[in-house]
């Protein structure tokens, strides 16, 4: 569900969840890619030229930050291989957030 950006720089807010890590059993990573991936697919039908996302569902929902961020690096890639002019900001709470990111997806 995509909504106005209100007073943020941005114009829209896609809203999107991911999975519940310790009750998605084998379903977590495709649940998680489906996460990102139907948020770019909007992002795209909206027009959008860029979209920021930050660890999604690595806080309360508790996906180990590695794992997710392997999933979420392959699944915009994937994504943006198909041809498609846009460009993926990912956003992380700390240093050693993106630092970890950087190590999972090397």
């Amino acid at each position: 569900m995509a909504t106005t950006g209100g007073r943020r720089p941005a114009t829209y807010v896609i809203h999107t969840v991911g999975p519940v890590y310790r009750s998605c059993g084998n379903r977590c990573a495709s649940l998680l890619a489906a996460s990102y991936e139907n948020s770019l697919r909007q992002a795209v039908e909206l027009g959008c030229r860029d979209i920021a996302f930050p660890a999604i569902s690595t806080g309360i929902y508790g996906c180990p930050k590695e794992e997710a961020a392997r999933i979420a690096y392959e699944s915009v890639k994937r994504f943006l291989d198909k041809g498609c002019d846009l460009k993926v900001h990912f956003i992380f709470h700390s240093q050693e957030d993106r630092e970890r990111f950087e190590e999972a997806v090397r």
